[in-house]
């Protein structure tokens, strides 16, 4: 088995004050599924826009006064997730999805991509990536989004097929959440409501918890809380595809 999974390759997100903050893709919701996919010996390709190197999000790599990482659901693995992002930069690892044409898209069996703000900046309008989704919605392939993550499926109104999946159920940060962040509340852009916008049919569960929809071929989670559950779930669906 072999999987795309594609980060947000920005570091800067502009509020609706004007000011521009730091931002990067969540660390954690990289790092856990990574690790799992890899201990079940599966291939992982790891992409952004143009291949420049991802950024994690300062606040998924925040420490306390005595070392400890402040924000991840499963701090023992906050050192393998900080080595992981320096070994994937420093053997360049990174690929460009500008350079996977039809062909090359056929070795993958899934597609993975995991939120922090920095998806809403970059990939939420890309239509590179628009059509990369459109492939694998056309072949029913497991695609899996969480968090802020889900604000990656609207790229593919700006293809020519237009915007993949309308009447779809689907889950992402809540707005609930978003108030309750540091940042949420000066975002241009709220995940849930975008979704709705777009034809989807949002559902949530309770703040901070675990919440998971699955349509089709679609697999989504609300929040950071969802990670283990969402790549639970690719994983089954990944290997139903070779019963």
């Amino acid at each position: 088995m072999h999987i795309l999974i594609i980060l947000s390759e920005v570091s800067k997100i502009e509020g609706i004050d004007g000011m521009i903050r730091d931002t990067g893709y969540w660390l954690e919701e990289f790092a856990l599924p990574y690790k799992f996919f890899s201990d079940k010996d599966i291939k992982i390709t790891v992409a952004t826009l143009t291949g420049k190197d991802p950024v994690p999000d300062p606040a998924s790599t925040e420490i306390d006064s005595v070392g400890v990482c402040k924000n991840w659901e499963n701090p023992d693995l906050f050192e393998y997730g900080i080595q992981l992002h320096q070994k994937l930069i420093s053997e360049q690892r990174i690929i460009s999805l500008k350079n996977l044409d039809e062909k090359t898209l056929k070795s993958f069996d899934g597609v993975f991509i995991p939120g922090g703000y920095a998806p809403m900046v970059d990939l939420v309008k890309s239509e590179v990536l628009g059509e990369i989704l459109w492939y694998f919605h056309r072949n029913s392939l497991p695609t899996a989004l969480f968090c802020h993550g889900p604000i990656a499926l609207l790229s593919t109104q700006f293809t020519e097929g237009g915007f993949a999946y309308k009447g779809y159920r689907t889950t992402a940060f809540s707005s609930e959440e978003e108030l309750d962040t540091e940042l949420g509340p000066y975002l241009n852009i709220d995940v849930q409501e975008a979704l709705s916008l777009a034809g989807m049919q949002y559902q949530k569960g309770d703040k901070w918890t675990s919440f998971l929809t699955k349509d089709r071929e679609l697999i989504t989670g609300q929040n950071t809380q969802s990670t283990i559950e969402v790549m639970f779930c690719f994983f089954k669906e990944l290997r139903d595809e070779f019963i």
